[in-house]
């Protein structure tokens, strides 16, 4: 049997990851940073610091992004100060940019093959075989924690059992301002302000 074709394509993804540069993607996370569309803008931080050029290049946008994932891994959704109901307005607000962010690339890639079976000489046809196969991209992975996991863990930390019209969050011990922190862990078990930037970056 011949294998005919092999594709991989990135499914819903429009524009490969670090496709700009990084005073590019500076500039767009700051916009979206005034707008307060806190999930694109820490996408956007994090896209800034997978450009090409030196690390010291790029403080600016690792301390912004820190500043920002930090706020909302401790309960905050966005930067600023919030009361009690601003808290929950500001979460739905949030909540919502996530999904809309979350949808705008897809963390697995598609493969697709072609294989040829047989041939029929008699009716002069050919019989193929297609199959799909899919993988996690480890970069849009990494992409996908940096930003989604991020709403996600300070999302449990924040959520309250009075918040009805929101979404409940597993894991939620009061809420970090309630908790003292006490339940609040980043992605690799450590205190949200420890927490680092995936390490593929650097």
């Amino acid at each position: 049997m011949k294998k005919l074709l092999l594709v991989a394509i990135g499914l819903f993804s429009v524009l490969p990851l670090f496709s700009k540069g990084y005073d590019d993607y500076l500039a767009e996370a700051k916009k979206f940073e005034a707008q307060k569309r806190w999930c694109f803008a820490l996408g956007s931080y994090y896209d800034a610091l997978g450009t090409e050029g030196d690390f010291e290049s790029k403080k600016e946008a690792y301390d912004a992004y820190k500043k920002l994932s930090n706020a909302i891994m401790d309960g905050k959704p966005g930067l600023g100060t919030f009361n009690e109901f601003t808290m929950h307005d500001e979460w739905r607000k949030l909540l919502i940019d996530a999904e809309k962010y979350g949808s705008s690339f897809c963390i697995h890639d598609i493969e697709l093959s072609l294989t040829k079976e047989k041939l029929d000489y008699a009716t002069k046809t050919a019989t193929y075989i297609a199959r799909a196969y899919t993988h996690t991209s480890r970069r849009i992975w990494d992409r996908y924690e940096a930003t989604i996991n991020v709403v996600q863990n300070g999302y449990i930390c924040a959520w309250q059992e009075d918040w009805k019209d929101l979404p409940a969050a597993s894991g939620n011990n009061g809420g970090c301002l309630q908790c003292q922190r006490r339940a609040c862990t980043g992605l690799s078990g450590q205190e949200s302000s420890d927490w680092k930037i995936p390490d593929v970056l650097f």
